[in-house]
């Protein structure tokens, strides 16, 4: 997962996309095959996540630019920017990456990468203040590990 400090916010976004909507529930559990290979996933899954890291980042610019750098963005401003860039960021990275499909014989490995990154959303949605803390949000840990064992370093926290 990447974060990016931006003002006195730290976003979190453990993978992404250009596209936002409603995710089928059931997608992150049944990846279909795809005919890439896993280094081929991997680049484009690694994309995916970096396009979309750049783009909250400078959301994150504009949406703090008010916010002094010594301090911390008020609470009902990060749900805000929560709501309107890092949720919806975030869904679509998943929806992306599942729609690239898993290379034969990762479908295990992927499907549990990706039920991690909805999980870790999930509770981040509950949580949205993580968004404001430093270091790694504890909310994708899971999906953090499972995405550098996977080689997936832009999808990974650090």
């Amino acid at each position: 997962m990447q974060r990016w400090i931006g003002l006195g916010i730290v976003v979190v976004l453990p993978f992404a996309a250009a596209g936002c909507g409603e995710k089928d529930e059931s997608a992150a559990s049944s990846t279909t095959t795809t005919s890439l290979t896993k280094p081929e996933f991997v680049r484009d899954a690694n994309k995916i996540c970096k396009a979309e890291g750049d783009k909250v980042e400078r959301a994150s610019k504009q949406f703090f630019a008010d916010t002094p750098p010594d301090k911390e963005a008020p609470p009902a401003e990060i749900d805000r920017f929560g709501e309107k860039t890092v949720y919806p960021a975030i869904q679509s990275t998943i929806d992306r990456i599942t729609a690239l499909g898993a290379p034969a014989g990762d479908e295990d490995e992927v499907d549990q990468f990706l039920a991690a990154l909805q999980a870790g959303l999930d509770k981040l949605k509950q949580d949205p203040q993580q968004l404001a803390q430093g270091g790694s949000a504890p909310a994708f840990e899971d999906a953090d590990k499972l995405a550098s064992d996977y080689g997936l370093d832009d999808c990974a926290g650090r």
